[in-house]
């Protein structure tokens, strides 16, 4: 199971890397390339993450390093056309007239409590969800 998620990974970073962010000259590409020996990938990988200066500490295949990756993935795609993307609008279902009073539990807490914060704090890291400076995103 191990082996096919560190594939997958492999799979994901040589993908973005080569099709989307080209960050490195052909000649430098090939260390991401070779992913049967994770000794040298591992080690190529470290150096990408800190060619892209990624800001955490851990430079194996994690939560982390994928959150991450994923949204400056999702940044640089944001960045090439930004207009696209201004266009599409958040439909709630709070806009509607006649909401129904809800009998969710959940919808009667404080989410901005700041021990509601430390419980949001403490669960993603027992998780290991990634950071994220605003918690109910974590919480997402």
């Amino acid at each position: 199971m191990i082996c096919t998620i560190r594939k997958k990974f492999q799979e994901l970073v040589i993908c973005w890397k080569i099709r989307k962010y080209v960050h490195y000259k052909i000649e430098d590409r090939g260390a991401l390339r070779k992913t049967s020996d994770i000794s040298s990938w591992q080690r190529a990988f470290s150096k990408y993450l800190d060619d892209l200066s990624c800001p955490h500490s851990d430079r194996t295949i994690s939560p982390v390093t994928t959150d991450w990756l994923l949204g400056l993935a999702v940044r640089l795609v944001y960045g090439e056309n930004p207009q696209r993307y201004r266009k599409c609008t958040r439909q709630t279902s709070s806009t509607s007239k006649d909401v129904a009073p809800s009998s969710n539990p959940l919808d009667s807490l404080d989410f901005d409590d700041e021990a509601m914060k430390a419980g949001i704090t403490t669960l993603a890291t027992l998780l290991q969800i990634p950071p994220h400076h605003d918690h109910k995103e974590v919480l997402k």
